[in-house]
């Protein structure tokens, strides 16, 4: 039909025309082509108001969000190209499964809600939100379609004839009106998710409409936990539902309160057009063409069962993209970058030059660390030694140097089965081996981000996991008073994200795990920045992919390297599991708050840890690759304005620590090996030559420990968890390099 598209096969018909696989012939991608009839291209004022429309939709940048590539006219048919999701629409599920858990609607929710949030940032209202709109791709990301587009196919036509927007079903009192409006619909998907049935049928348009208007949905069909959100979203008067898609995610999230709130007042006792009688499954259903893998068993944090951390997350059914009714499957051709991890400035790699307070306490009894040795010669492997251990277990990036030269040790878990986390904190002297308690933290906090800034005078300790999964938790560790200062939640919470220091007492934290269901991590693409001045969060541009167990790093220019992560992650208690780790790499900048692409490393990389060197480049090690989380011994090395290339290390890492030394060489420590067993191999590179070499072993094999430089050039190594899954650890090690 076009020069530029060819057909591959139909993927459905409708009353606006004919839905298409097509290759792209300019850039060879896959893409869903909807090719509209004539009589749509009879009216002038319509395509301008079709170019207008398109052009809105264009400015949303969302992982949940159908992505419009372009439109254009050839004789006379008006075609719209649509990136492709390879999943059935949430109509098509609900047709196939019945109805869903309270669990798994919820995170359903939650995916769609961040959708419309983001298109309702960039000032797009979808006016016509229904499950035919939403795609469930093999990827278990939710994807919306139609936004601004419905408007601009319809309105001239059906506002000619009924002066109404929208499928009556899920059409809000008011009318598609706001964002309000959209998240009403929203209530009525959620109401169909837990039920099976929308809450108001009729015989007639009229007869649907009134019973939005007058009619309190019956919401003893629905799971009792369930209730308060979808009564909320169903609020008859807009003023009573959430004011903003955020706000609800924050809501479901557990972040804020549901507000009790009457449906309406308005609204008359009874139903009007109660729901069909369709049997409805009663389990929750496995998401369409994608894995559930398993029970949403309760995993340790420290176990293989779920390395990447447990988080309320979302199972979502992938969005099905409909234009004007016509089902268009449709796949995300975007590769996302991921957050680099920066040495001092990540969540993931232990700060070079933090400087971290001192503080009283009760001194406890631990062995005395003796004078360090002289330097090993090159050549010989260095010496750990064994420094006695903490009264508790740590598990998970916990360590700072105070302004004195002792470490705090924090964010530890309570119990050996790290369930939880424990506000008791510890400060040990290294030149003494004294270890004595520290102030408590202001929140429960395990396995966290943190982030030096300031120049090391302070420490942001921000998200990872609480009691019951992801938080959004916050605080301010200072230096030079050993103080905790809680400081406000981000908007969401986030486990596996990154925290990097942007200058001027600013901190960027982007991506991370935000929920967790039925199996399925949930990454996000969200991004926010903290301004210590202020003392305020402010959203951030979202980056083009979501990511989790990324790495992020500051170039000297003071941008901020994001590469690798992992996009998907489906799975049981134990590995494996079905993972997509990215190999796309992108930078902020912090100036104008925009990303661009930094091109693509040589392999998917998760769990991988990154670091600046001297002359600027970006050396981005281990991690892994696929769901079997094997480590890597493959490197990539970033250089600012030419691109990356590839190099190998000793010995596989993952989930490991990488420490940079005062005379500028990079210790990497323990972690996953490429059998996915705990590590005790450690190895250093030295930027000068380009060498890597094997160092001495760590005394026990563990992945994922709190390590730090100390002021006299020796490492110190807390924590961290065996091969055996129920062995969380707290042992101390010292490394002399």
């Amino acid at each position: 039909m076009t020069e530029r598209f060819t057909l591959l096969s139909e993927l459905g018909r409708g009353g606006m025309g004919v839905v298409w696989k097509a290759r792209d012939e300019e850039t060879g991608q896959i893409v869903a082509l909807k090719l509209l009839r004539e009589i749509y291209a009879e009216d002038p004022s319509y395509l301008s108001r079709f170019e207008r429309e398109l052009a809105l939709a264009k400015r949303i940048h969302s992982a949940q969000v159908v992505k419009v590539l372009g439109f254009g006219v050839r004789q006379k048919l008006p075609y719209l190209a649509l990136e492709y999701v390879d999943g059935p629409s949430l109509h098509s599920a609900l047709v196939a499964h019945g109805r869903y858990a309270w669990p798994d609607a919820r995170g359903l929710i939650i995916q769609i809600a961040q959708g419309l949030a983001d298109a309702h940032a960039a000032g797009v209202i979808h006016r016509d939100l229904k499950p035919s709109n939403i795609l469930i791709g093999s990827d278990g990301i939710a994807k919306l379609a139609d936004f601004g587009i419905s408007r601009g196919l319809d309105l001239t036509r059906v506002t000619a004839t009924s002066a109404m927007m929208g499928t009556p079903a899920y059409l809000p009192p008011e009318g598609p009106v706001d964002e309000r409006s959209d998240l009403y619909s929203l209530g009525v998907i959620g109401y169909q998710l837990l039920t099976g049935v929308v809450p108001f049928e009729g015989h007639t348009y009229q007869e649907v409409i009134l019973a939005h208007v007058r009619t309190l949905p019956d919401l003893n069909r629905m799971p009792p936990e369930a209730r308060p959100a979808i009564s909320w979203l169903l609020a008859k008067e807009p003023g009573s539902r959430p004011q903003t898609a955020r706000q609800l995610i924050r809501a479901l999230a557990g972040i804020e309160a549901i507000p009790a709130a009457p449906l309406a007042s308005a609204a008359q006792p009874g139903r009007v057009g109660a729901g069909s009688s369709r049997k409805s499954v009663s389990n929750s259903p496995p998401m369409p063409s994608a894995r559930t893998g398993g029970a949403d068993a309760r995993s340790r944090p420290g176990g293989r069962a779920n390395r990447q951390s447990l988080i309320p997350v979302v199972v979502g059914a992938i969005a099905a993209l409909a234009i004007a009714g016509t089902l268009v499957v449709v796949s995300t051709g975007r590769t996302g970058s991921t957050p680099p991890v920066a040495i001092a400035e990540t969540t993931t790699v232990a700060a070079a030059t933090p400087t971290m307070f001192a503080n009283g306490g009760d001194t406890m009894s631990a062995p005395p660390i003796s004078a360090p040795p002289s330097m090993a010669p090159a050549g010989q492997l260095a010496q750990w030694a064994t420094y006695g251990s903490l009264p508790a277990v740590l598990w998970g990036n916990g360590v700072a140097r105070l302004a004195d030269g002792r470490i705090a040790i924090f964010s530890a878990c309570a119990d050996g089965t790290c369930t939880t986390a424990t506000t008791r904190t510890w400060i040990l002297d290294p030149k003494t081996g004294g270890l004595q308690d520290g102030q408590s933290m202001a929140g429960l906090q395990f396995d966290p981000i943190v982030a030096t800034f300031n120049d090391g005078m302070d420490v942001m300790i921000v998200g990872g996991r609480g009691s019951s999964g992801p938080i959004s938790n916050a605080e301010i560790l200072d230096v030079r008073t050993g103080e905790f200062e809680s400081i406000p939640s981000m908007s969401f919470p986030r486990d596996q994200a990154t925290a990097t220091d942007i200058g001027d007492g600013r901190i960027l934290v982007a991506g991370g795990w935000i929920s967790r269901a039925s199996g399925v991590n949930t990454p996000t693409d969200s991004a926010e920045v903290f301004d210590t001045k202020t003392r305020t969060w402010s959203p951030a541009t979202p980056m083009s992919v979501p990511r989790a167990l990324a790495t992020a790093t500051r170039l000297k220019d003071g941008r901020v390297l994001m590469a690798g992560g992992d996009r998907i992650w489906q799975g049981g208690q134990y590995a494996p599991n079905t993972q997509e780790a990215l190999t796309s790499a992108e930078i902020y900048d912090p100036g104008t708050g925009t990303w661009q692409s930094a091109g693509n490393m040589s392999v998917p990389r998760a769990a991988a840890l990154a670091s600046v060197l001297p002359n600027g480049d970006v050396l981005v090690v281990g991690g892994w690759s696929d769901g079997h989380e094997y480590a890597l011994a493959l490197t990539d090395e970033y250089t600012p304005g030419v691109g990356w290339r590839a190099g190998t290390m000793p010995s596989p890492h993952a989930l490991c620590r990488m420490v940079a030394l005062k005379d500028g060489r990079i210790v990497v420590i323990g972690g996953l090996n490429a059998s996915s067993d705990a590590s005790s191999e450690t190895d250093i590179f030295d930027p000068a030559s380009g060498a890597w070499r094997r160092t001495g072993d760590m005394k026990q094999a563990l992945y994922r420990p709190a390590a730090i430089a100390l002021d006299d050039g020796r490492v110190l190594m807390v924590g961290g968890e065996t091969t055996s899954d129920s062995d969380n650890v707290g042992q101390i090690e010292i490394y002399t390099p």
